[in-house]
């Protein structure tokens, strides 16, 4: 099993990595072809949102080309019918779509509701909001096997200032959950950080082990452009990661005589940086 989580999009700002995400909507496509137990989670700031004086980042020097001046009557909607476009080939995948900030805060200050409106044209994937969690079960004939549960959050913090930063502030998210994999946005960053946590197994005489993950998904906007200067670019900070995560997952018999189904998770760090499309 395959699941994606991808999210940062920003669709519409002028700092938007479009070959890039097209590149991960691609990637997504040819894998849910090869491997049909693919899906995807959306991470949330689909679009970017930042329109009218109600909001003290907008510049309208900050809006993507693409955009005219009659868009900006209308602006996030139209960001958010280009988004949906363009994940049309892989838009069945999506089981679940967290909301971000900036949805939530044009939300706040106008009557469209953005999250809403997606969520609305997506009627089979949960709408979880700024905070979720979401369990994905492997069943044979009808029997569970095992599953993977997800804690997600589109995420809290700035860029912060030591290369640690990122991957503590999952942490500090997710210290009152409980999941197999721990992920959040908002940072635009990319991380995958596993642990293994000890307990006592069935028996009451032995260490059973799991793996758990802290992750960051990444993002789809750059924080340095030349001729452009994002609301961020005045704070200190690293650049963006532009990229998104994929989960694997599979259950396999393990132990004497294979008697044992057991769970096995691996995340990776893909990165669709200037053209390079490598996995990390």
């Amino acid at each position: 099993m395959n699941v994606f989580l991808i999210g940062d999009i920003h669709e519409g700002a002028a700092n938007h990595d479009e070959e890039a995400f097209r590149a991960a909507v691609e990637l997504i496509r040819r894998t849910k072809k090869e491997e049909p137990a693919t899906y995807c989670v959306g991470m949330g700031d689909y679009t970017d949102c930042i329109i009218g004086q109600s909001d003290p980042r907008w510049d309208p020097i900050e809006v993507a080309e693409k955009y005219n001046i009659h868009d900006l009557k209308d602006l996030p909607r139209k960001q958010m019918e280009y988004f949906m476009r363009t994940i049309e080939p892989i838009r069945d995948t999506f089981v679940a779509y967290l909301t971000g900030n900036h949805e939530e805060s044009y939300t706040r200050h106008h009557s469209f509701d953005v999250y809403g409106y997606l969520c609305g044209q997506n009627p089979d994937a949960h709408k979880l909001g700024y905070v979720g969690m979401l369990r994905f079960t492997v069943t044979l004939k009808g029997k569970p096997l095992g599953s993977v549960d997800f804690a997600l959050n589109h995420g809290a913090g700035g860029g912060g200032f030591r290369e640690g930063y990122p991957v503590n502030k999952c942490y500090d998210v997710f210290r009152n959950s409980l999941a197999d994999v721990y992920a959040m946005g908002h940072i635009h960053k990319l991380a995958a950080e596993p642990d293994r946590i000890k307990s006592i197994d069935h028996t009451g005489f032995g260490l059973a082990w799991r793996k758990e993950w802290h992750c960051l998904t990444g993002c789809f906007l750059r924080s340095t452009v030349e001729g452009s200067r994002g609301y961020f670019e005045h704070k200190p900070g690293k650049e963006s990661d532009i990229g998104m995560l994929r989960v694997r997952f599979r259950i396999r018999k393990r132990g004497h005589g294979g008697k044992r189904w057991v769970k096995e998770i691996e995340v990776e760090k893909i990165y669709l940086d200037e053209g390079a499309r490598a996995v990390a």
